[in-house]
């Protein structure tokens, strides 16, 4: 009896028939969740990285890729950092206003532009003077994403919540449609939040879309008007040879689609990959090129 007991101890589960039949249920089962699961974010990646990129006007998108699993998971974790997990977490209103305060710090600080802006706004502050060198166009511009950023971050939320309140008190049900109105405007904030704001400047290496900085090298029949978009030496050094760089932010069989290189650019340029001899990811040293405050 004793050694009974102990081998029950040993072994968590009977060898017999209908034993190893649940055992095998069990698994066949945590196997189609796994799979739905998989499929959930191939699909919401996909959705998201296509959307992204057509604004970019980059129609090419490959159906295959692992990336998209990526994609799909940074979208529906920030999805529930952003509404969920607030409304679930506690009752109490500071908390959940300190806790979204620090997520938006954490997102405004994800770019590397905002870092040398406020290092930028303290220098000046303090000493009237700074390293770094801004436009008045270019403070604009990032005056302007910074408050799209917290107008968007702060009323999705707000309205995901008011969404649930208004339906408690009108009687709405899940399905009417002034309910799924609101929650589909707070989704849409928060996918704006995302594509703007978080996805562009998580690492290309781990699924995101921050696009590279590579060094490039063009044929020589290329035309002056599209190579001069990315001399970087002499558009900001003034170096009398040119010096190539742009930003990768995508490439397919037969085109590479490139951004200028400083922070602020938004076109992207499409040309044929037989127009480029060689890309290389070599980082350029901003300090070289004397305005470290254009590039990202």
């Amino acid at each position: 009896m004793k050694l009974e007991k102990i081998i029950d101890k040993l072994v968590p589960f009977s060898l017999s028939p209908k034993s190893l039949e649940n055992f095998a249920g069990k698994i066949e089962k945590f196997g189609k969740i796994g799979a739905g699961i998989l499929a959930l974010l191939y699909v919401a990646g996909l959705i998201v990285f296509g959307l992204y990129y057509s604004a970019l006007n980059i129609r090419s998108i490959e159906l295959f890729k692992v990336r998209y699993l990526f994609v799909g998971f940074y979208y529906f974790v920030f999805l529930y950092l952003h509404l969920f997990y607030p409304k679930w977490w506690t009752k109490r209103s500071w908390l959940k206003a300190g806790y979204l305060f620090v997520l938006l710090v954490f997102i405004i600080f994800l770019n590397r532009v905002n870092n040398i802006y406020f290092t930028y706004l303290i220098d000046n502050w303090f000493s009237g003077k700074s390293y770094f060198e801004f436009k008045p166009d270019h403070i604009g511009i990032l005056n302007g994403n910074l408050i799209v950023l917290v107008t968007a971050f702060m009323f999705a939320p707000l309205i995901f919540n008011f969404s649930i309140y208004a339906g408690k008190i009108m009687k709405l049900k899940k399905g009417q449609p002034l309910f799924v109105l609101f929650i589909l405007l707070a989704v849409a904030l928060n996918y704006q939040v995302f594509t703007q704001f978080v996805f562009p400047y998580v690492p290309d290496a781990i699924g995101g879309g921050k696009a590279p900085i590579v060094y490039i090298v063009f044929e020589e029949n290329i035309p002056y008007e599209v190579s001069s978009n990315f001399d970087i030496g002499g558009r900001v050094a003034g170096f009398s040879s040119p010096y190539y760089y742009g930003q990768l932010v995508y490439m397919d069989n037969d085109s590479v689609f490139l951004r200028e290189p400083f922070w602020f650019s938004s076109d992207v340029y499409e040309i044929r990959r037989s127009d480029i001899i060689m890309l290389s990811y070599r980082e350029y040293n901003p300090v070289e090129m004397g305005q470290p405050g254009l590039f990202p």
